[in-house]
């Protein structure tokens, strides 16, 4: 529809994993005490900057989703021109950085902490462990 076009260019899109508690029993459903009072699972879905919803997967709750992030932008049916995804700290690994830039593709993550992050690695250096 013309009326998307307002919200964006449909080149840019997201994706984020929702979790759900589920009754009864399932082959992905998993204990994640954090999330759930029993077992759940989490669905992961992409939509791009016009709102449009092109893709969900039902993951084991367990699982990473930096490992779904190419999945429904290399297996989209829809003719949407997607250039940027855009992710949380989850969906982000070296591997997708190379997979995105072999692609041609730009991965934007909105990485948690990013200042907080030394750049010796992920936590600060502390003085017991420099070699003098």
């Amino acid at each position: 529809m013309s009326l998307t076009s307002i919200f964006g260019s449909g080149t840019l899109s997201s994706s984020d994993g929702q979790r759900f508690p589920i009754r009864g029993k399932s082959v992905t459903a998993r204990a994640l005490s954090r999330y759930f009072a029993h077992e759940g699972l989490s669905t992961y879905t992409q939509v791009t900057d016009q709102h449009t919803t092109y893709g969900t997967k039902v993951i084991v709750t367990t699982k990473r989703e930096a490992h779904y992030v190419l999945d429904e932008i290399l297996g989209d049916a829809t003719d949407i021109p997607i250039t940027e995804h855009a992710t949380d700290t989850h969906g982000v690994t070296l591997v997708n950085f190379g997979l995105f830039d072999l692609l041609g593709l730009q991965l934007s993550p909105r990485i948690r902490d990013l200042g907080k992050i030394s750049p010796t690695g992920y936590r600060p250096l502390r003085v017991r462990d420099t070699l003098f």
